[in-house]
């Protein structure tokens, strides 16, 4: 049987065994959570052709997850919705088998273990969050597509910039699915500017950045500027806007608490994700004299990222002077792919 089949069958074992599990998942949506708010969008966008919770209009971007499930009102009763949305998700989150397996068949050069690897990610813990109504959901495959064609793009070099431009599609399509991954560009850019120091081919590097940038702000600008139609051209609340205040000022107990914050996060991540395959990945990436750009921006993100968390959610959430009650996993399960993979190799 050849690669392709396995992986369709792969793909469609995925979505029944997890659809399944979705079936027999009995909690229903609670109240106060995200879950309700994702719900609540996809009803308003349906049925009103707005973004609203509660009958307010909310100015909030991250809306291609709720635009997604709003689906399910097509097919809607009231006993089977829920069901609905959630087998929607299974069917997104599963189609992550096939960029995980041709960034793995592209960095291993060995389809057998790409293969192996991609099955074994598919049973993941973080993959039974398909049974719920989470954003991640959709972000996940979304990330994977999008390290795949920044892998084609940089680590390859190919000369067409088609997978730079998609790279730079599905940059915007992440960030308007989970806003904590604007990153991407910015990690992004800072190992572009480093490898263009490093090797000394400026213009290169700098055609690269414009095509990327370039792209990432008209699409950004123009799916920004859709929403705003969508709702009417109204400004509605904003409840991170508020929260993110919450930092400031920013004093001496800020700055510490979050470096110490930044140390338990990274523990955390160590102990989740595996000591072995993190620190084999970041020291390697170490000890490269002449250092990989995909490892480079692997270990970048993963170090800005924990910084973006702990700043931007840890301290304004609970409080800077407080150290992190909890550990959002979710947010770095879209690492443990590249990293088993990396390791692996």
């Amino acid at each position: 049987m050849n690669q392709k089949k396995k992986m369709v069958l792969l793909y469609l074992g995925s979505v029944i065994v997890y659809g399944i599990i979705a079936s027999l998942f009995t909690s229903t949506v609670h109240i106060d959570v995200d879950e309700e708010l994702y719900l609540a969008l996809a009803k308003s966008f349906h049925y009103n052709g707005r973004f609203e919770y509660g009958g307010e209009l909310l100015d909030y971007s991250c809306i291609l997850y709720s635009m997604l499930i709003s689906l399910a009102y097509y097919f809607y009763s009231p006993e089977t919705i829920l069901l609905s949305m959630r087998i929607i998700g299974v069917v997104v989150m599963c189609s992550s088998v096939f960029p995980n397996y041709l960034l793995a068949k592209e960095i291993l050069r060995d389809e057998k273990k790409a293969f192996y690897i991609t099955a074994f990610l598919n049973i993941m813990p973080y993959m039974f969050d398909s049974a719920y109504l989470m954003q991640e959901v959709l972000s996940y495959p979304l990330f994977m597509w999008t390290l795949y064609f920044v892998y084609q793009s940089f680590e390859k070099k190919e000369k067409k910039h088609i997978y730079l431009i998609l790279a730079s599609v599905f940059s915007v399509l992440c960030v308007f699915t989970k806003t904590y991954m604007f990153f991407i560009p910015i990690t992004l850019n800072l190992c572009i500017g480093y490898h263009m120091l490093k090797d000394r081919c400026v213009k290169e590097h700098l055609v690269k950045t414009v095509i990327y940038d370039g792209i990432y702000l008209l699409l950004f600008a123009g799916v920004y500027l859709l929403i705003f139609v969508i709702n009417g051209f109204e400004k509605g609340s904003n409840h991170y806007s508020s929260q993110i205040s919450q930092l400031f000022p920013i004093g001496w107990n800020t700055i510490v608490f979050g470096i110490l914050g930044c140390g338990v996060y990274m523990v955390f991540l160590i102990m989740n994700t595996g000591f072995l395959p993190v620190s084999t990945v970041f020291s390697k990436w170490y000890q490269e004299k002449n250092k990989s750009w995909f490892n480079s921006f692997i270990v970048v993100s993963i170090v800005f990222l924990i910084l973006e968390i702990v700043f931007m959610i840890v301290l304004t959430e609970e409080g800077a002077r407080s150290l992190p009650h909890k550990f959002l996993f979710r947010y770095f399960h879209i690492f443990v792919p590249p990293i088993l993979i990396l390791f692996v190799k």
